[in-house]
């Protein structure tokens, strides 16, 4: 599989269209496109072009924003808009909050600092199936190809340190495999297993797109081994269900049986 960063040499601006920036990296890269090559877009610049770029000092925070603040040691107009843009708060650690917002967990609801201008933070894109889809068919008119287009941003792992690249929305391939009913080297019954395709696609970019000033917002990735799709898929067809999800399901039952607090895991733990 090759991973090909397509590196732009100035700061993309509010406003500035994810099309155009895409086609002309790829013509200044001398690169050819091909039939099953999957373009790895990083999030923030759709959400530039979507002016989903908020200057803090016009957040007015609410008071129950200023409180909730003062507990997790951000600003009040940080945690005015993670208000607005979570679907659900769970509770946090020291200047992060674990929220859900479109079917993800995630922190701050998406909202980032980084590589957003001076006083200013960046929101997740909205409208992901619309753009995706009309994205990718311009694309391929524009390359006279078959690609895949898939949008991205970091996130953590549990218990890990670090960041890896997680797949938002993804159109032109299907982001799953599904082995359940197949056998393994040995001929067992595979009963669970589905091989999460966008989102390794996606931590492959990262490792390119890097997360400080890389200047690499669009990555090529070839060879995937990728099953092309004319479909497009978004947060709620990739996501689990609660009930289902083993760290989820996990932890609640955990807590439920032993009603331990935090600090008492974690001495339970050895922590």
């Amino acid at each position: 599989m090759e991973v090909i960063p397509l590196r732009l040499n100035r700061v993309v601006e509010v406003g500035n269209n994810v099309f155009n920036i895409v086609t002309r990296l790829v013509d200044s890269h001398d690169v050819r496109v091909q039939n099953g090559d999957v373009f790895v877009v990083a999030s923030k610049i759709v959400s530039y072009e979507q002016s989903r770029v908020v200057k803090l000092a016009d957040v007015a925070p609410s008071e129950a924003a200023r409180v909730e603040a003062g507990q997790y040691a951000i600003s009040a107009e940080l945690m005015e808009l993670i208000r607005q843009e979570a679907d659900v708060i769970f509770g946090g650690v020291e200047h992060a909050l674990l929220t859900l917002k479109d079917d993800m967990l995630t922190v701050n609801a998406g909202i980032d600092y980084k590589n957003s201008p001076l006083g200013c933070v960046t929101l997740w894109p909205v409208n992901l199936r619309l753009w995706i889809e009309a994205f990718r068919r311009g694309l391929e008119e524009y390359f006279s190809a078959k690609v895949g287009v898939l949008v991205t941003d970091s996130s953590c792992i549990p218990l890990r340190i670090g960041t890896v690249g997680v797949g938002l929305a993804a159109s032109g391939f299907k982001p799953l495999r599904d082995y359940r009913g197949r056998e393994d080297l040995y001929g067992r019954r595979i009963m669970i297993t589905q091989f999460a395709i966008a989102q390794s696609l996606a931590d492959a970019a990262h490792s390119v797109m890097g997360e400080g000033a890389e200047h690499v917002p669009v990555v090529l990735v070839r060879g995937g081994a990728v099953e092309m799709s004319d479909e497009t898929f978004v947060g709620a067809d990739m996501a689990m269900p609660f009930e289902e999800c083993f760290f989820a399901g996990a932890l609640i039952d955990y807590f439920s049986r032993k009603r331990f607090s935090l600090v008492k895991c974690k001495k339970e733990l050895g922590r």
